[in-house]
């Protein structure tokens, strides 16, 4: 089931004066691009060009230019690939927070590798969007994000729903379910992670019950099928 979208209620349960709206999340209308990819940063750019209710504030190809950005734009929204060349989206989130006052975050993602959309949305990103989406949809997804709401296109969501029901994977576990991904035997995982072959064994067998798996194969189709996988 899609996971549903929902506004973060931030009004406060009394008000100073009755003359004082309520207070609810900051909207932010200035947008930050972090991008590795020279053609989708010039196509950002273009963009957020043409939506007049936003303000882009800069670009940036690496994680520190991004995290400067975004400190040099104060309250902004930061729309990214991830900078993945840099690290996992947790490391991302955390930089940016100690550079930035407020920031959200716009995520672009296929949504294949859904075990970095699954740690992306626990690490607190409020918005995916595809990098074949149009501009409707982008602008839709800054939106919502911009008022503190969650935008999570449904085939994404239904992944990391059914996702976030298992049992996470530890980092090991996933180096050993890739390996058996491209049909390395247990001797051969071993060799290449230096580790005996009765610990790959005892990683296979965890792999198995946390995907509910009745087999190697069968749990190397689950993962594809939930997209912590790529098989070629």
């Amino acid at each position: 089931m899609p996971i549903p979208y929902h506004a973060i209620d931030t009004t406060p349960a009394f008000h100073i004066s009755d003359r004082l709206p309520p207070a609810g999340p900051a909207r932010l209308d200035t947008v930050v691009i972090g991008t590795t990819s020279p053609a989708l940063r010039f196509g950002l750019e273009g963009l957020i060009g043409t939506l007049p209710e936003l303000h882009l504030a800069g670009s940036a190809s690496t994680l520190p230019e991004l995290a400067q950005a975004c400190s040099r734009a104060g309250p902004c929204l930061a729309l990214t690939d991830g900078l993945a060349a840099d690290g996992s989206v947790a490391q991302l989130i955390h930089r940016l927070a100690s550079h930035a006052r407020l920031v959200r975050i716009v995520l672009i993602t296929d949504g294949c590798r859904t075990v970095t959309v699954r740690e992306a949305f626990k690490s607190g990103v409020l918005g995916f969007v595809r990098p074949s989406d149009g501009i409707d949809e982008i602008r839709s997804a800054l939106q919502r994000v911009a008022t503190g709401q969650r935008h999570i296109p449904g085939d994404i969501a239904t992944h990391l729903a059914e996702s976030l029901e298992l049992e996470d994977l530890t980092s090991r576990e996933m180096q050993v379910l890739d390996l058996l991904s491209l049909g390395r035997c247990n001797k051969s995982i071993a060799n290449e992670l230096d580790v005996a072959v009765g610990t790959v064994k005892t990683h296979v067998r965890a792999i198995m019950c946390k995907l509910d798996a009745p087999s190697r194969m069968a749990a190397i189709l689950e993962a594809n099928r939930l997209g912590l996988i790529r098989i070629a």
